[in-house]
């Protein structure tokens, strides 16, 4: 049984009676991973929008296998690229986890960490590889499909993840299922809170209703997120869901939730945002300009491209202008 304050977590992994929506996707992940007679899908991809529940999928199928007595042993591992972009990071997190074999995080090389995958262990290992189109170096994924591991690659838009891929690489993951998790309606949001307010709330009634619901998802831009963050923020502040939720604490939820993922951002990542906040609205190679009098190792344009794409997504920046060249400014923050 999970606490209050774990339903009303959009990070934490939810109890399979508090999914809706996403059954369909749920059983199509966990009927692709299971071993049958070739072995599990050895390539995955779970696509969509920020807040659609890729995450969660991901997460959750492995929570419900483990608890399957007719599945075989294995081993599950989950890397954030947003937070692990480097190759070596990446691989170091994967030994760490899969093989759980004695590594140095400052000394053990990157072909000695391959070694250690190379090694079959005679069952099914999976890598679940989060905000994968945040890679800095997208030969990582050469490095993991050479070796016994079965890839789950997360990412919101497909044509970031490809993005300056070699063509060697990009042929090879050409081939993997694809899972598309596409942004919520705004009936589904609501029928989402609802099912947490019942479950903190008690029934519908005088602490909140299906209005309530609906209202909160109208203003969520697709975003689950959104609306489970200011769920949250209403039970923690008001005990109910008072009439004013979309007007005072719906946008403390979008506030919070930016400034949750700005803190998780790399030092490259942080320097863009830094360089839109202060020179906006600026154009890419204006970005490129300015990030690179300020750190040591710039990062190439496409990667600075993809690292605006992902803030834009994290409602960070916003775009203007034509679709060729745009141009990047700071989304402002709700005073709290």
């Amino acid at each position: 049984m999970l606490s209050s304050r774990h339903v009303l977590d959009e990070e934490r992994v939810p109890d399979e009676d508090l999914v809706v929506h996403r059954r369909d996707e749920l059983d199509r992940l966990m009927a692709a991973l299971r071993p049958g007679d070739t072995w599990p899908t050895d390539l995955m991809y779970l696509i969509g929008p920020t807040g659609t529940g890729k995450t969660m999928l991901s997460k959750l199928a492995f929570d419900l296998l483990e608890q399957d007595g007719e599945m075989p042993e294995f081993e599950s591992a989950y890397v954030n690229c947003w937070r692990h972009d480097e190759r070596r990071d990446i691989l170091l997190q994967t030994v760490d986890q899969l093989c759980r074999a004695p590594v140095h995080e400052s000394s053990t090389g990157r072909s000695e960490l391959i070694s250690h995958l190379e090694n079959d262990p005679g069952y099914p290992q999976y890598l679940v590889l989060d905000e994968v189109d945040q890679l800095h170096d997208k030969d990582v994924l050469y490095d993991l499909h050479s070796v016994p591991v079965n890839l789950i690659l997360v990412a919101n838009r497909e044509e970031d993840l490809f993005a300056g891929m070699a063509d060697r690489l990009k042929s090879r993951l050409s081939v993997g299922r694809r899972i598309e998790c596409g942004a919520y309606a705004d009936r589904e949001i609501a029928a989402i809170l609802s099912k947490r307010a019942e479950y903190v709330l008690g029934r519908a009634g005088s602490r909140w209703d299906e209005r309530d619901m609906m209202h909160i998802a109208e203003h969520c831009d697709g975003d689950a997120r959104v609306g489970v963050r200011t769920l949250r923020i209403a039970v923690e502040e008001d005990g109910e869901v008072p009439d004013d939720v979309v007007e005072r604490i719906l946008p403390q939820a979008r506030d919070r939730l930016r400034q949750k993922s700005r803190d998780q951002l790399t030092d490259h990542q942080v320097a863009v945002l830094c360089v839109v906040e202060e020179f906006g609205p600026i154009t890419t190679n204006g970005v490129m300009e300015q990030y690179r009098d300020r750190v040591d190792d710039a990062r190439t344009k496409r990667t600075v491209q993809t690292y605006l794409s992902k803030l834009e997504q994290y409602n960070h920046v916003k775009r203007s202008g034509a679709e060729n060249k745009p141009e990047w400014s700071a989304v402002e923050y709700e005073t709290v």
